[in-house]
């Protein structure tokens, strides 16, 4: 089968642009942000293609990712299908 993950990657237009975000995305792959919208409890996380791409691997075939800019929902959109389960 295959599965639809979205996720907001480090070009995201709402990435925060500060020194804080852009030292954590680049030592760790990932930025989370629990203060998104002032006065709001809204948490958003960050996460580089890369990470992402390493993440899904380990368990799927990643058959594309498309950047937010291009997908066309406001998120970066990863189309992942189920590996084959090898026989015992």
């Amino acid at each position: 089968g295959l599965a639809l993950i979205t996720f907001h990657e480090e070009t995201h237009m709402g990435f925060p642009d500060t020194p804080e975000a852009r030292a954590a995305i680049a030592a760790k792959g990932f930025y989370y942000n629990n203060n998104m919208v002032e006065g709001s409890n809204l948490i958003s996380t960050f996460q580089t293609k890369a990470l992402a791409e390493e993440i899904f691997s380990a368990y799927f075939e990643i058959v594309r990712i498309a950047p937010s800019e291009e997908a066309g929902v406001g998120q970066s959109l990863a189309v992942l299908r189920a590996r084959a389960v090898p026989e015992k």
